[in-house]
């Protein structure tokens, strides 16, 4: 019987972040967690909405997904979504190479971290927001 070759990697992503109590929870940067469904700005902190942006596959040892995963970190006032987002990015760049089972997936590591990168407001929006990317390397657990 093979392994499946995909994961979930969003939820991945989402469930990984929100483990971080260092980075979660009231009065935490990303005090709302992150989410793969779009949330309202929390009145004190920040939230991030995730997003699969592109899937590569690599067979060669094992199945493992990279997946390029966008947060959008938003919050009422831009400190708070610049912190959201600088905590996130730091976050990520600890995970780099000790797997963590994360439900139905590994996470082997977090590499090409890209932003914080301030983004102005769209579709009536008036939160402030920031874009954090990551490779997220997965394999099914």
């Amino acid at each position: 019987m093979s392994l499946p070759a995909y994961v979930d990697a969003t939820l991945a992503a989402c469930t990984w972040v929100n483990a971080q109590t260092a980075l979660v929870g009231t009065g935490k940067p990303l005090s709302a967690g992150a989410h793969r469904d779009p949330q309202g700005s929390p009145s004190a902190g920040a939230v991030a909405h995730a997003t699969s942006v592109s899937t590569t596959q690599d067979d060669s040892e094992a199945p493992i997904t990279n997946v390029l995963v966008s947060f959008a970190v938003y919050a009422l006032t831009d400190a708070a979504a610049s912190r959201g987002a600088t905590a996130l990015a730091n976050h990520l760049s600890t995970c780099d190479g000790d797997p963590v089972t994360v439900g139905a997936a590994v996470l082997l590591c977090v590499e090409r971290i890209t932003g914080p990168s301030r983004l102005p407001a769209t579709g009536g929006r008036s939160d402030n927001r920031y874009l954090v990317d990551a490779l997220f390397n997965l394999t099914p657990a």
